[in-house]
């Protein structure tokens, strides 16, 4: 999981990623580090999320509201 983490990261960084919306617009490389701390934060919550879907994290573990400690809205 945390290899899958480092790698959607990596491709972050890199960029041109096609739209999940399908509009053909590919992103930009995220550069800046506000954006690589939330990048690695929406990593790091989705393998929280898939890891106690799967039972092997207890659901009692948590770090609160991913939208709460968002550097900017």
């Amino acid at each position: 999981m945390l290899d899958l983490a480092f790698e959607i990261v990596r491709r972050m960084r890199r960029g041109n990623l096609v739209s999940i919306e399908g509009g053909g617009r590919k992103s930009k490389p995220v550069a800046r580090p506000d954006g690589l701390f939330h990048a690695g934060m929406i990593c790091f919550d989705t393998a929280l999320a898939l890891a106690k879907d799967a039972g092997l994290v207890a659901d009692e573990i948590h770090f609160g509201d991913i939208r709460a400690r968002r550097v900017r809205e």
